[in-house]
């Protein structure tokens, strides 16, 4: 599948006529799914939305998790301290649990900033996994089970500048956050992140830890700037 976009009808026109020269292929249309990532275009708003409903909904069946309780408000329990262990674990459980941080990682590299931090986490435990690592990744699956809705929203404002003049304001349509926690691991190593966003919506983000040892939340603010 191949995707292509452009403000230009014509462009648009021509670059189909080109393909059909060289290669066998149907005009889908506007593009709606892609790698099980839902697009929900509004034109008449200028807008245009993805979320992973139908991701989130096969991974919760495929791994049989219960969302008959009631639904977690975080994507990690408040008072849930992952550490590794040092016991072996056994091979099935290593697998499973590896295949459940990898179907989080997508979502969380994709649509779901909002536990980035929790699958950076959990990929800490990948090599040895104990039924706490396990009970936490099911636990951020539920969490994702009640957070499939909620869309990555982009506007159209600016017509493609960086700032936008609206009622009373300048609107940044191109934004940068970076932020560090200090000292927060049993290991005293801070964590760091950053938010791009673009047009309203997040572009890209992450979330790990830092390699070497802050001294003070300056340095890790400072750190993260070179993250």
């Amino acid at each position: 599948m191949s995707v292509y976009g452009s403000t230009r009808e014509q462009d648009i026109k021509e670059l189909i006529q080109r393909l059909k020269k060289i290669y066998k292929f149907r005009d889908l249309g506007q593009l709606q799914y892609f790698l099980d990532i839902y697009i929900i275009h509004n034109i008449d708003n200028r807008r245009i939305y993805i979320c992973q409903d139908s991701y989130v909904d096969k991974r919760i069946k495929h791994y049989k998790i219960d969302t008959s309780s009631k639904p977690p408000s975080t994507p990690v329990s408040h008072n849930q301290d992952l550490i590794k262990y040092e016991s072996e674990a056994h091979t099935e459980r290593i697998r499973m649990y590896q295949k459940k941080v990898g179907s989080i990682s997508y979502p969380a590299n994709i649509t779901h900033p909002d536990i980035a931090k929790t699958a950076s986490k959990l990929a800490e435990f990948l090599v040895n996994p104990v039924p706490e690592h396990e009970k936490a990744a099911d636990h951020c699956l539920q969490y994702l089970a009640t957070t499939k809705f909620p869309a990555i929203e982009y506007t159209a404002l600016g017509d493609g500048e960086l700032t936008a003049q609206v009622p009373n304001e300048e609107l940044q349509i191109f934004k940068n956050t970076a932020n560090a926690s200090f000292a927060n691991g049993a290991d005293c190593r801070s964590a760091e992140g950053y938010t791009f966003k673009l047009f309203g919506g997040c572009i890209d983000w992450a979330v790990q830890k830092q390699a070497t040892v802050s001294t003070s939340t300056t340095e890790a603010e400072l750190l993260t700037l070179l993250f």
